[in-house]
C-alpha cells in the first residue's frame, strides 16, 4: 500500500506530465525539430539569434577562454563591448550548458524554454492552491495547509496554471524570440516562498526555509531578466505593507478578544502582549526579509554589481518613453487574438506599421478622444 507522501510524489509528477504534454501540444511543430530549429520570426530583430549566442558565448568565457562573460572583443572588435545591461538571461544560457555539451545549442535552448513553460504552470499551480486554502481556512471551511492535493482548490489551482503557462502573452514573447520574457516560471515560486516566510501559523523553521528558496528564485528571476526582479522588489514592498496592517489588526483583535474574555471588557494591561505580539511579528518579518536579501545579493551579486555600478556612472539612458509605446497592449488586446495566432492571425508587417502609425499620436490625443465619445454617449444616455 502506498504512503501518503507516495501518492501526493505520484498526483504531482503527473500535473507536471500534464504541463509537460501540453507544453508539446501547443508548441507544436516545434518538438519536430528540437535539434535543428528555435521558436522565433523573420520580422522582428533576431532575438532567438542573440540568446543562442548567449548560451554559446557563457561557455566559450567561462570555460574555452577563462575570460569575463560580461565582456567581449567578438563584437566591434579590437574595443569589444561591455554586456552588463545586455539581455543576457543568464539562468535561459546556465541551463542550456549540460544540453548545449551533450547534443547541440538549438536542443539545449528549446528544452530550457519548454522547462520554463512547465515550471510556470507548475509555480502557479502551487501559489494558487497556497492562497485558496489559506483563504478556506481562515473562514473556518477548509482543512489544514497540508491536507489532501484532491481538496476544493484543487481544480481551480489547476485551471489558474494553465492560464499562467499558456496565455498568449507567452507564445508571442516565444515566437519573437524573446526568451527572457518567456522565463517566467520562478515569478509564482518566489511569490509562494515569499508568502510561506511571512506566514505566523508556520514554525520558525519552516519560515526560515521558505525565506531562503525566496530569495533563491528572486536571485533566478534576476538572472533571467532585471525587470521581472524589479517587479518582484515592487510587490515585495506591497506584500509586506499589506502583512504590517493585516497582522496589526489580528494582533489588536486577538488582544482585545482575550480581554473580554478575562476581565470582561479590554484594559490598559492588555497592551503588554500587544507589545510582545507586534515584536514577535516584526521579528519574523525582519528574519525573512534578511534572509531573502542575503541569498538572493550572494547569487545574484556578481552580476548586479556591475549593473548598479554602470547605472551610476554612464550616461546611455534611453530618453523620454523610447519603445514602451509601440510595445504596450491594451484592454482589447487581451481576449483577441494576435497577428502570430496560427488560424485567426493578420500580416504581421502590416500589424507592426499600423502600432508605429499609431504611437506617433501626439500626447493625450487618444485620451481626448476616448473622453468626448464619453460624454457623447453618457450626454445621450441622459437625454
Amino acid at each position: 500500500m502506498l504512503s501518503l507522501f507516495q501518492t501526493r510524489l505520484r498526483i504531482h509528477a503527473a500535473i507536471l506530465g500534464l504541463f509537460t504534454l501540453l507544453a508539446l501540444l501547443l508548441s507544436w511543430p516545434l518538438p519536430l525539430y528540437l535539434t535543428t530549429r528555435v521558436p522565433g520570426i523573420a520580422q522582428w530583430a533576431f532575438d532567438e539569434s542573440t540568446f543562442l549566442w548567449n548560451a554559446w558565448y557563457l561557455k566559450h568565457a567561462l570555460v574555452d577562454t577563462l575570460s569575463n562573460p560580461l565582456h567581449t572583443e567578438l563584437i566591434y572588435y579590437p574595443l569589444g563591448i561591455d554586456l552588463i545591461l545586455y539581455t543576457y538571461n543568464f539562468f535561459h544560457a546556465l541551463m542550456a550548458q549540460p544540453l548545449l555539451l551533450a547534443v547541440n545549442l538549438p536542443f539545449a535552448s528549446n528544452i530550457a524554454l519548454l522547462l520554463s513553460t512547465i515550471l510556470s504552470g507548475y509555480g502557479a499551480f502551487l501559489l494558487t492552491r497556497y492562497l485558496l486554502e489559506k483563504d478556506w481556512q481562515f473562514v473556518g471551511s477548509g482543512g489544514p495547509i497540508s491536507g489532501p492535493l484532491f481538496s476544493p482548490s484543487f481544480l481551480p489551482a489547476l485551471i489558474a496554471g494553465l492560464l499562467y503557462a499558456f496565455a498568449s502573452n507567452r507564445a508571442v514573447y516565444a515566437a519573437l524570440g524573446h526568451y527572457d520574457m518567456v522565463t517566467t516560471q520562478w515569478i509564482p515560486f518566489y511569490a509562494l516562498m515569499l508568502l510561506r516566510s511571512l506566514d505566523l501559523q508556520l514554525s520558525s523553521r519552516q519560515r526560515r526555509k521558505a525565506a531562503v528558496m525566496a530569495g533563491l528564485f528572486f536571485a533566478f528571476n534576476g538572472l533571467a531578466e532585471m525587470i521581472t526582479a524589479l517587479f518582484l522588489a515592487i510587490f515585495t514592498l506591497i506584500v509586506v505593507l499589506c502583512w504590517l496592517v493585516g497582522n496589526r489588526a489580528h494582533d489588536v483583535d486577538n488582544v482585545e478578544r482575550r480581554g473580554r474574555a478575562t476581565t470582561g471588557a479590554p484594559s490598559h494591561a492588555q497592551s503588554v502582549p500587544f507589545i510582545t505580539s507586534f515584536r514577535h511579528s516584526f521579528l519574523a518579518l525582519f528574519t525573512a526579509l534578511f534572509l531573502i536579501g542575503l541569498v538572493a545579493f550572494a547569487l545574484w551579486g556578481p552580476v548586479l554589481i556591475p549593473i548598479l555600478r554602470q547605472f551610476i556612472t554612464a550616461d546611455f539612458s534611453l530618453k523620454e518613453w523610447g519603445e514602451a509605446i509601440p510595445l504596450s497592449t491594451d484592454l482589447w488586446g487581451w481576449v483577441t487574438p494576435t497577428p502570430l495566432h496560427p488560424l485567426w492571425g493578420a500580416n504581421l508587417v502590416a500589424a507592426l506599421r499600423e502600432i508605429k502609425l499609431r504611437a506617433l499620436i501626439p500626447d493625450g490625443a487618444e485620451m481626448a478622444v476616448g473622453l468626448r465619445i464619453s460624454i457623447r454617449f453618457f450626454w445621450a444616455g441622459a437625454v
